[in-house]
C-alpha cells in the first residue's frame, strides 16, 4: 500500500496499480510518514501527535501526544520489534525518542553536542542512523546500535551537506541530501559511500522520499509547481522519473508532503 501525504489529505494507493483505495481519518495534513514490518502499520508524524493506523485501515489505532517540551519531525520502524523512532528535540536538545511496540511511554536517548534530530532509519539488524545538525549547524550523523545507550558519530563525506531521509534500502543506509541519494557502506564508526543517485525533478524541499526495492518515490516538481506530482524513480539509477502521477486526492494543486509503503503482514 502507498501512502500519499498532500495538503488536502492522505490517501492510500494499491501498489502497484496505483489506484485509490481509501483516505485517512482525520483528512487534512496529518505529518510525515513511516511504515514498516512486522505488521505494516503506518505512522503519520505532525510534529506534537503521532497517529498510528493499521494496514489498510482509515482510523488511528493509537495517538501519542508528544510534550509540549517535544517535537520530532521524523519516524522509522524497527523491522525486528515494531518499535517506533521519533527524531526531533527534547526542550532544547536533540533526542531520540523509542516507543516499544509503536506505542505506550518513550525511551529518550539524548545528544547533548547537537540541536536537532531530523531523521532516522533503522536497519534490519535493529541498528538506528540518525542525521541533525550541531549548535553551528552542520551536519551530523550517528548511530545508535542496538541495545546501546550512547550514540556513535559516524563522519560523512564533505558531499553530503544537508540531513535528509534516512533509510535502509535492503543492503545499505541511505541519506538524502538534496535531490541525491547516498548509499553508505558503514564499518564501525566510519562511513564510505558506496554509490549516489540523482533524482532529477525531484522536489528537494520536500522532506519524505521512500525507496521500495527497484524503485524510490517522492514529490515531483519545481518552478512554479513546487510538489505537484507524485514521482517514481529507479532505483539505483535515478535520473528522470519514469511515472508521475499529478492527481491523487481529486485536485491537481495538492502539494505532496510525503510518502511511505507499506507491506501487507504475512500471516
Amino acid at each position: 500500500m502507498l501512502y500519499v501525504v498532500t495538503s488536502d489529505a492522505t490517501v492510500m494507493l494499491s501498489y502497484p496499480g496505483y489506484e485509490s483505495v481509501g483516505t485517512l481519518n482525520p483528512q487534512g495534513f496529518l505529518g510525515f510518514p513511516c511504515a514498516g514490518a512486522p505488521n505494516g502499520n503506518v505512522f503519520l508524524d505532525d510534529g506534537s501527535d503521532v497517529r498510528q493506523y493499521a494496514y489498510g485501515g482509515t482510523n488511528p489505532i493509537s495517538i501519542i501526544a508528544l510534550s509540549s517540551n517535544d517535537s520530532s519531525t521524523g519516524c522509522s520502524v524497527d523491522p525486528a520489534t515494531g518499535n517506533l523512532a521519533l527524531a526531533g528535540v527534547h526542550k532544547t536538545e536533540a533526542t531520540i525518542f523509542i516507543y516499544p511496540g509503536g506505542s505506550g511511554r518513550s525511551k529518550s536517548y539524548t545528544d547533548r553536542k547537537l540541536s536537532q534530530f531530523y531523521y532516522c532509519g533503522y536497519d534490519n539488524a535493529g541498528n538506528l542512523f540518525a542525521d541533525g545538525l550541531n549548535k553551528h549547524n552542520a551536519l551530523v550523523f550517528v548511530e545508535l546500535p542496538k541495545g546501546a545507550s550512547t550514540f556513535t558519530e559516524i563522519p560523512l563525506s564533505g558531499v553530503v551537506k544537508s540531513p535528509g531521509n534516512v533509510q535502509f534500502d535492503g543492503t545499505y543506509i541511505t541519506i538524502r541530501s538534496g535531490v541525491t541519494v547516498f548509499r553508505l557502506k558503514i564499518e564501525g564508526s566510519s562511513a564510505k559511500i558506496a554509490g549516489r543517485t540523482n533524482l532529477n525533478q525531484l522536489w528537494a524541499s520536500a522532506p519524505s522520499t521512500w525507496i521500495q526495492g527497484s524503485a524510490i518515490v517522492g514529490s515531483q516538481g519545481g518552478g512554479n509547481h513546487p510538489g505537484q506530482g507524485l514521482g517514481f524513480w529507479n532505483y539505483p539509477a535515478g535520473g528522470k522519473p519514469f511515472m508521475v502521477i499529478t492527481t491523487i486526492s481529486g485536485s491537481k494543486k495538492d502539494v505532496i508532503m510525503g510518502t511511505t509503503i507499506s507491506v501487507a503482514p504475512s500471516h
